[in-house]
């Protein structure tokens, strides 16, 4: 039987009054590539809606069956650092804002733009 593993996740567009970590599994197909600071595609609420987070840490949370799961890794190396998260968590601190746009300051422009 394979390990599970979960992680901490900061979702985009939360709101101040929940806003905090998500824990979530990872599938088998992300164990080896995911990364502390890399993108992710995840379901968030009562209805699943498809949200980008940040990975934040891998949990030392018990996993339990109502956790969900990553739907999509969208970054194979991460592009925030431990030290960039830590100056995150310090914005996030002095200024009240949410996690998600705390570290939306921090990651490099037109990252989410796609060529056609």
């Amino acid at each position: 039987m394979s390990e599970t593993i979960v992680v901490s996740v900061a979702v985009e567009q939360s709101v101040y009054q929940i806003d905090k970590p998500y824990d979530y599994l990872v599938p088998e197909n992300l164990k080896e590539s995911l990364k502390v600071g890399c993108r992710v595609l995840v379901p968030f609420g009562k209805g699943n809606v498809r949200k980008t987070g940040i990975v934040l840490a891998f949990s030392d949370f018990e996993p339990n069956n109502k956790l969900k799961s990553i739907i999509e890794l969208l970054d194979t190396e991460p592009i925030l650092s431990n030290k960039m998260l830590q100056l995150a968590s310090f914005i996030r601190e002095q200024t009240f804002c949410t996690w998600y746009n705390a570290i939306r300051v921090l990651i490099p422009p037109g990252i989410n733009y796609k060529v056609r």
